[in-house]
């Protein structure tokens, strides 16, 4: 029986040792797999995997008590390097992280900096400020995060500056286009009236006209790029066209004034033999157009302007006194049509303004020449061929006073020219007649 007892316990006690020497096993391969979590360049992976290990390590049973110390000492010496390199990681993380912060307040008081006080004036003073802002945010994607409380923070201080910003560019770049628009409109205009101008031959007031249209041209600022060079084109091409048309002209003076003398012979021939029909209104249209055609002929010889535009006066006079028209509400109606044709000009406002200004200067430089006429009359009494002076100004005085009555009748004219009633059928004309030409200066 005793015999039995003992082999029982001795059979215990060698289980008992095997089970000691299998745990030892289990833990020195737990320590083994410990330490050869220190060569993995994941801190946080090697952390992760200790925890598991020390689970592991507490299911597993004692050891023999030899080497208890021992074996723990080595899993311990495993566990305690994995987490000082996990706080070391750490440490110089949040190091990192707080440097990274420091750096992002450097980027957004160098962007405060660049957009604070004063607001872009120009699209290259803009496009400079966004240049260098957009660098600040390349650099500021290169710097890793800041710490997690701060790195919200310090982000939405960044960014709310180069929204403000950006949103000015935005609405500043909006009005600059709207303003580009707006002097491309006006260049059109003024490349339109060029191009009026151009096919004329009344070389010195269209010359003053197109070298303002180029003055104006010069003043207005500049239009979209894609638009610049093709409405500069047109505008120079018009410009172009009038001072070609204007040198070859005048390099052919003598030849074309000669042309024009006998064109202008011809078409009084016609105006004086021309056979009426009794609608007043075609021989108006008819009188009209010899009108027009007068002025479409260009200038004649210096020596033969007074004669041909007497004969050509007294041939309109001839058959206007045939057909029953008064001369000066002919001129008349001719203005309120001239007028109409004003208003339906899309530029009307300034076309009205600058004719209503030429008429009241000189409106009010015939009253002052009529005034100094009237009070040099006495001075002449006293003076060598008195009589023969006194004539010639007192025909002046009559002729002003006639054309400041007609002056007035077209500035009041102007200042309700919608309102302004046309005349009637037996007192005018019904139809529009040129404007009378004077003779060329």
């Amino acid at each position: 029986m005793w015999k039995k007892f003992f082999d029982i316990r001795r059979i215990n006690k060698e289980l008992r040792t095997l089970d000691l020497k299998k745990n030892l096993e289990q833990k020195i391969k737990l320590c083994e797999t410990a330490e050869s979590l220190l060569l993995q360049d994941s801190v946080n992976q090697s952390f992760k995997a200790l925890q598991q290990l020390h689970e592991e390590w507490k299911e597993i049973g004692p050891v023999p008590e030899d080497k208890k110390d021992e074996i723990w000492e080595r899993f311990k010496n495993a566990s305690d390097q994995i987490n000082q390199a996990r706080r070391e990681y750490y440490d110089k993380l949040f190091e990192e992280q707080q440097n990274n912060y420091n750096a992002k307040v450097v980027l957004c008081e160098q962007a405060e900096e660049l957009t604070a006080g004063k607001t872009a004036e120009s699209v290259k003073e803009n496009n400079e400020i966004a240049d260098k802002l957009t660098e600040l945010l390349k650099m500021w994607k290169t710097i890793g995060p800041a710490p997690v409380k701060l790195n919200d923070e310090v982000w939405e201080r960044f960014k709310s500056t180069l929204d403000k910003f950006f949103t000015a560019k935005k609405e500043y770049f909006q009005q600059v286009k709207d303003e580009q628009m707006q002097n491309y409109n006006q260049k059109v205009n003024l490349a339109i009236q060029a191009e009026g101008i151009a096919s004329r031959t009344d070389w010195k007031n269209a010359t003053e006209e197109i070298l303002q249209l180029q003055q104006e041209w010069k003043s207005i600022g500049t239009v979209p790029r894609k638009y610049s060079e093709q409405i500069w084109k047109r505008f120079r091409a018009a410009c172009d066209k009038f001072f070609a048309a204007k040198a070859d002209y005048f390099s052919n003076i003598k030849e074309i004034e000669a042309d024009n003398l006998k064109k202008k012979e011809e078409l009084i021939e016609k105006i004086l033999n021309h056979e009426f029909g009794d609608d007043r209104a075609a021989n108006l249209d008819v009188i009209k157009d010899y009108q027009r055609q007068w002025t479409e002929i260009g200038f004649v010889p210096k020596k033969d302007k007074d004669r041909i535009y007497t004969a050509y006066r007294e041939a309109l006079d001839k058959r206007f006194a045939e057909l029953k028209v008064n001369s000066d509400d002919v001129r008349r109606n001719s203005f309120r049509n001239r007028i109409d044709n004003i208003l339906s000009n899309p530029n009307a406002d300034r076309l009205l303004d600058k004719e209503k200004k030429f008429l009241v200067t000189k409106l009010q430089q015939l009253k002052d020449d009529i005034n100094l006429w009237e009070n040099n009359l006495g001075f002449f009494a006293n003076s060598k061929n008195a009589d023969l002076l006194k004539q010639e100004f007192t025909k002046k005085v009559e002729n002003a006073k006639k054309e400041v009555k007609e002056l007035e009748y077209k500035i009041k004219m102007m200042n309700a020219p919608k309102k302004e009633e046309a005349p009637k059928q037996e007192d005018t004309p019904a139809e529009e007649t040129a404007t009378e030409t004077q003779p060329e200066a």
